[in-house]
């Protein structure tokens, strides 16, 4: 990040850490830049201890993430439960709080956001039958849609994470800033 260390009050992740080829290192990036006392804050899917509708979900996600990576998108499978708690225990952060965010939203199970969800799993069925032989992924997005109308979609539960970055043990280490 094109930031001086200690620059912010507050970091936040929110549904993005499975989009990064390197996620270790960017949330490093978010440290460094966060001042001492700052509230660092991680939201994000998890993809085990979903059921019915939410497991729809996590696997509809998964499924994008495939044929994201295919186009060169990095997308890639969320991480467990337990993954996020351990990326948040490394970071030493004082006053962790970490809960659950059951997002049942009333559009989730609505018949328009099914058919939204269903037009873009067709987009992506069709641009993969015109960019690549991948007929079982090709399948798999024919049983979501499926799955989407039988077992209905709902949110995926997040998990939110937070705490507060320590005092700087070594304030007037030299800050190497941000990389050319």
């Amino acid at each position: 990040l094109a930031f001086p260390r200690a620059s912010f009050d507050l970091v936040l992740i929110s549904n993005a850490l499975h989009h990064l080829a390197e996620p270790e290192e960017s949330i490093q990036e978010m440290m460094r830049v966060l001042k001492p006392g700052g509230l660092f804050m991680l939201r994000e899917m998890y993809r085990d201890l979903q059921q019915g509708a939410r497991r729809v979900h996590v696997d509809v996600h998964h499924w994008w993430a495939c044929v994201d990576q295919l186009r060169g998108i990095p997308h890639f499978q969320t991480y467990t439960r337990r993954e996020l708690i351990e990326i948040t225990e490394k970071l030493g952060l004082s006053d962790v709080v970490i809960m659950d965010i059951d997002e049942n939203d009333s559009l989730s199970n609505d018949p328009g956001t099914i058919q939204a969800i269903e037009q873009k799993i067709n987009e992506s069925i069709e641009w993969l039958r015109e960019n690549s032989d991948t007929r079982d992924l090709i399948q798999q997005g024919e049983n979501l849609k499926e799955r989407l109308h039988g077992e209905g979609f709902f949110s995926a539960t997040k998990l939110l994470a937070a705490g507060i970055k320590p005092e700087d043990t070594n304030p007037a280490a030299e800050d190497p800033g941000p990389g050319c």
